[in-house]
């Protein structure tokens, strides 16, 4: 989106983005992200993780009793990569950008560590929206209206979305959003995107299309 500053104020800035030449008045919503030291305007470079993935760390991984859990990952979660090396091969098209974006908070450090470490890299592109901008782990102080607690989330949430649509909007096709205790498939999402239902629904298909369910 174009975007249009129309204030000096180092904390809220009053933008207008234009969009499919319509305009989206974000003043009170968007609120700049917080470098290390605090000062307003920082940009994360979101492709970071996903160009140079740290490795796993083994050390201290406990796979646990035959439980339940245990047989749920090992027997029911498919990750399809057969279908990902056909789809590569084929090179038709260009394959689904997909942005991810997590809410933490700063004491929830070693949780963004492990999600860097398995799925986050495998996004195009990657943050983590926290209470401390540090670039080592991918994590951005996105400042929000009201308290950080688990009440507010919404305006956390909002910010987040906000920021995203500011500086990520035009770079990738598909956005997605949890908590820093979710696990994310990013290679089924990406497979799923690219079906024929989904390709249709997002290029204004006939039917409309319910995903998810209630919560």
């Amino acid at each position: 989106p174009k975007v249009i500053d129309k204030s000096k104020n180092d904390t809220n800035v009053e933008i207008t983005t234009f969009t499919n030449n319509n305009a989206v008045n974000l003043s009170g919503i968007y609120f700049p992200a917080l470098d290390e030291n605090g000062k307003p305007g920082y940009v994360h470079d979101a492709t970071t993780l996903h160009t140079n993935p740290p490795a796993f760390d083994f050390k201290g991984v406990n796979c646990g009793p035959n439980d339940a859990t245990m047989q749920m990952m090992t027997q029911r979660v498919y990750v399809d990569l057969a279908a990902h090396e056909r789809v590569n091969k084929l090179g038709k098209t260009p394959r689904s950008k997909i942005f991810c974006h997590v809410y933490t908070t700063n004491k929830q450090r070693i949780r963004i560590q492990a999600i860097r470490e398995t799925w986050g890299h495998r996004c195009d592109g990657f943050h983590a929206a926290s209470t401390v901008t540090d670039r080592s782990i991918d994590s951005v102080s996105i400042p929000h209206e009201g308290k950080e607690e688990y009440g507010n989330m919404w305006q956390k949430v909002r910010a987040m979305w906000s920021y995203v649509y500011v500086h990520y909007f035009d770079s990738y096709d598909w956005f997605h959003i949890g908590g820093d205790d979710m696990y994310v498939l990013v290679e089924n999402l990406r497979l799923y995107l690219e079906s024929e239902d989904i390709v249709t629904a997002s290029n204004g298909g006939e039917h409309p299309l319910l995903l998810g369910q209630q919560f």
